[in-house]
């Protein structure tokens, strides 16, 4: 019955929503604040300290959403679910991952190297839940799902594995074919800049953390603009 599931799902996807739009204003903060960086090594190292305690708090905010009872049960039985229950469960759980993902890596210009090694596998396994998703929805046939271009994104961004990339370009490029607009095309094209760097990268000097999508994207004078959530 939808009405024993929509209400907590509908909650769920507002909250992730939010923490969401709170992540993406703390990192729009973060990289306005010319000052980091500046003040010799102790302060950089105060500073990357603090950031990571006010992002650490939105993470347990993101995690603690999923850690209910009610939800567990939700998400372990989400085939069974009714299609708008579904649909919604779909959005909070790949937006959830993608926030996870972005808020390890994006929310300032080098996180990555700033961030403990500890976190690559949180990454990874959200990199890997996500296309494992996005992979089944459409080949449902169901190709409009537009909340999956920017999930699939930052999956690609932050994989480590070839294959893995690869896969979160092919899922774009499959929504791009009915895409409306050129939103989706620009992503995926955005991607492929981001591959090349991170390559380029590899290539010169033995990793790729300090690749930030954001300057590549920047550089290139491209936008991504994501209407799905």
């Amino acid at each position: 019955n939808e009405l024993d599931t929509l209400p907590t799902i509908l909650q769920l996807d507002y909250e992730v929503t939010v923490l969401a739009v709170r992540l993406a204003l703390l990192s729009q903060e973060f990289r306005s604040d010319a000052t980091f960086g500046t003040g010799g090594l102790k302060q950089r190292d105060r500073d990357t300290r603090l950031r990571r305690s006010r992002v650490f708090e939105l993470q347990e905010s993101l995690r603690q959403l999923w850690a209910t009872p009610t939800v567990m049960l939700i998400g372990n039985n989400s085939d069974l679910l009714p299609f708008r229950s579904k649909r919604l469960c779909e959005h909070a759980y790949t937006l959830y991952r993608a926030c996870i993902i972005y808020s390890h890596t994006s929310m300032w210009s080098t996180q990555r190297r700033d961030t403990s090694p500890d976190y690559d596998t949180e990454i990874a396994v959200a990199s890997n839940q996500i296309l494992q998703m996005a992979s089944r929805i459409l080949a449902d046939g169901r190709l409009d799902c537009r909340f999956l271009v920017f999930p699939c994104f930052m999956a690609g961004y932050a994989s480590t594995v070839g294959d893995m990339q690869m896969n979160a370009l092919d899922l774009i490029g499959r929504m791009d074919r009915v895409s409306i607009g050129r939103n989706t095309a620009a992503t995926k094209t955005a991607l492929g800049k981001v591959y090349q760097k991170q390559n380029e990268r590899f290539m010169t000097t033995g990793q790729s953390l300090d690749v930030d999508w954001m300057d590549v994207i920047g550089e290139q004078n491209m936008l991504i603009v994501n209407f799905g959530l």
